[in-house]
């Protein structure tokens, strides 16, 4: 799926962005962004496209969220407000920590 035709067909068959350019270079894609232009215009984009680093917080934060999901499904009367409060010293101790990385 991750070589230059699978990712072909992916594309087309899916209208996912061709991100590979080899695969853009196909002569299937070539007529198939000739018959779909913005698809062109899209996989064209992605020569800009930067990714944003993931924050160190993202673990604690969906792992916390998870956890704070089960002690309220185990007990509804569980005080979220403080569960919430919780999580917020956890994430922002994990912030702190890796501030400037």
């Amino acid at each position: 799926m991750t070589s230059t035709k699978g990712i072909a067909r992916f594309s087309r068959d899916t209208g996912y962005i061709t991100f590979r350019k080899s695969s853009r270079e196909l002569k299937e894609m070539k007529d198939f962004f000739a018959k779909s232009p913005w698809d062109h215009v899209a996989a064209e984009q992605m020569e800009y496209v930067r990714s944003n680093p993931v924050n160190h917080a993202d673990g604690v934060v969906w792992t916390g969220l998870n956890k704070l999901l089960e002690k309220v499904e185990v007990d509804p009367k569980a005080d979220v407000a403080a569960l919430m409060k919780e999580l917020n010293v956890k994430v922002n101790k994990e912030i702190a920590e890796h501030r400037g990385q």
